[in-house]
């Protein structure tokens, strides 16, 4: 019968067991805290905001010809060009409702002061239309001393309801501002989707006198336009075109896809 091993060299043999196990995870873990191979890591917590994507180039095209604007969305597409409005004679701007061209075309226009067209605001020399006789500005008026108007809000309707259109354009009269990052001339496009993010934005410059197109088409999966501008806000200049104090800018020439209601 075989001798029974000593309560001595069992717990050597048991130290010596762990004092091994403790050199493989040393080599392992690196000292004993666990640093998990890439695979196992948890993939980082972004914050909702951080994670926001920017305006995808993929989803959109940026005109600054007319033209190729118009062939890109071929046939259904309307034009505002505020020539309809009797100003021959008129001694100030003529006001205009901001659903006046709803019923016809489906575009709601709403300046940030109420809607003025006139032949040239005062400066016949500095504002000519891409389209005679008139040109489009934002209000409220200024009294001379800077200040006015100069945002415009494009929305869109069909079947009584919201709408979207697959591109919309237009064009700055006079965008001649030469410090784009003063801010204090900035003119500028751009579109905003259903939940009211940007699509994409477009800045404006261009010379003395000088009629700049802007336009913007949004396109699907397969790279066609579909209808996806809800809005477009339009910003000319610093201010009411009228005032001297102003780097002003005029607007004309609308033009966007048919509106569909979504």
């Amino acid at each position: 019968m075989a001798a029974k091993p000593s309560a001595t060299i069992v717990a050597a043999f048991i130290t010596g067991l762990f004092t091994l196990l403790a050199a493989l995870l040393t080599i392992r873990y690196g000292g004993g805290r666990e640093e998990f191979p890439a695979e196992r890591r948890a993939a980082p917590v972004v914050d909702d905001m951080q994670a926001a994507p920017l305006p995808d180039p993929a989803n959109f095209e940026i005109y600054t010809s007319r033209l190729r604007f118009l062939a890109r969305l071929k046939d259904d597409v309307h034009v505002v060009d505020f020539d309809d409005v009797r100003t021959h004679g008129s001694s100030q701007p003529v006001s205009i409702p901001n659903d006046r061209y709803k019923e016809s075309t489906g575009a709601i226009i709403s300046g940030e002061g109420g809607q003025y067209v006139d032949e040239d605001f005062g400066y016949p020399g500095q504002y000519q239309p891409a389209s005679a006789p008139n040109l489009y500005a934002p209000g409220p008026i200024s009294g001379g001393s800077g200040g006015g108007g100069r945002e415009t809000m494009v929305t869109f309707s069909a079947e009584g309801g919201i709408a979207a259109v697959a591109g919309f354009g237009l064009y700055f009269i006079d965008a001649d501002w030469p410090n784009w990052d003063s801010g204090a001339g900035q003119s500028s496009l751009t579109v905003y989707d259903r939940d009211h993010k940007v699509i994409a934005s477009h800045n404006v410059s261009g010379g003395n006198r000088e009629p700049v197109f802007a336009g913007i088409v949004t396109l699907g999966g397969q790279g066609k336009p579909i209808p996806k501008i809800y809005a477009a806000v339009i910003v000319n200049g610093s201010g009411w075109l009228g005032d001297s104090g102003n780097e002003g800018v005029a607007l004309d020439g609308f033009v966007f896809g048919k509106p569909v209601a979504r």
